[in-house]
């Protein structure tokens, strides 16, 4: 069996990462920068002694505040490189639901992707929370609103468990075995429903990335009818969450139930056994009559500039 190094292995993955740039719907102009940024972010990695070393870095049109240039590597693969969240609007201002903002990339990437969007972002952590305003005034971001909470299925206090090391983890939960690490902190945050922010507007793309709470976000939303209200979402599901225990079925029941078709991403690690720990992004969208909601030309993807 061959062993790779920490930086073989990154260098491996920024190869196969950009496979999935080239395939993405951006224009090849936002292709060949995106391409180039994460080149650069890479590069800082292998150079650099700690990762972890909090501070600002300039990352495309943005400056970004940030926990780890390794962490901000990460993020900027996961949402500009494999364009986890791109969606195509089909009006000219939409309305997007960022929960799990952490430092606010995906808030950026959303801006970057349609200027006048309206956003809301949540972000439990308060620390990860004031890094994420920092992002959104420092680049002056408009009709981007912050909530420093958790969503939940009922609104009040709730557990929050955050890992050693440095701040802005991604594996942050309310579910206490999102991380197994001994010195896992709990703290305990402010929570509330997502309904509670929708009214009755109709929400574009919601983008979901709350470490295991995804299905009872949305069955709250299911139950209190305002799930009708998303036409489009992405969601990262944590599947064999609770060490082998899996609710996988249900989740993808409640959006067929709800009136969805859905599209599933995932890779198999560690051979892919039974009861294996995966994570999934799970894309879904209302079939849309075209003479309701017709495309904007102003939201192609040459407005992504």
């Amino acid at each position: 069996m061959i062993t790779m190094t920490p930086r073989v292995h990154l260098i491996l993955r920024a190869v196969i990462d950009c496979a999935y740039l080239v395939r993405s719907r951006l224009s090849w102009q936002n292709k060949i920068r995106i391409f180039t940024e994460y080149i650069r972010l890479t590069l800082k990695i292998l150079v650099r002694k700690k990762s972890t070393e909090a501070g600002t870095e300039r990352v495309l049109d943005y400056r970004v505040r940030h926990f780890g240039i390794g962490s901000l590597q990460f993020l900027f693969r996961e949402i500009f490189v494999r364009n986890e969240y791109f969606f195509e609007a089909t009006v000219d201002r939409p309305l997007i639901f960022d929960c799990g903002a952490n430092i606010g990339l995906a808030t950026l990437f959303f801006k970057r992707l349609y200027p006048r969007c309206e956003i809301h972002a949540f972000e439990p952590d308060p620390e990860t929370f004031q890094a994420l305003k920092d992002n959104v005034d420092r680049n002056g971001l408009t009709d981007v609103h912050l909530h420093n909470v958790a969503l939940a299925e009922k609104p009040g206090q709730l557990a929050f468990f955050v890992p050693s090391g440095p701040a802005g983890s991604p594996l942050m939960s309310t579910v206490s075995r999102r991380s197994l690490e001994a010195s896992t902190r709990r703290i305990v945050v402010n929570a509330s429903t997502l309904s509670t922010y929708m009214s009755d507007r109709e929400v574009d793309f919601l983008k979901m990335d709350v470490e295991g709470a995804e299905e009872c976000v949305l069955r709250e939303l299911a139950v209190t009818g305002t799930l009708r209200q998303v036409q489009a979402m992405a969601v990262e599901y944590h599947h064999n969450f609770e060490g082998g225990v899996s609710s996988c079925g249900s989740f993808l029941q409640l959006l067929h139930d709800s009136g969805y078709r859905y599209q599933l991403d995932a890779t198999c690690r560690g051979g892919g056994s039974l009861g294996t720990f995966q994570e999934i992004l799970v894309r879904a969208g209302r079939p849309t009559p075209v003479a309701v909601r017709r495309r904007d030309p102003a939201t192609t993807e040459e407005a992504v500039a």
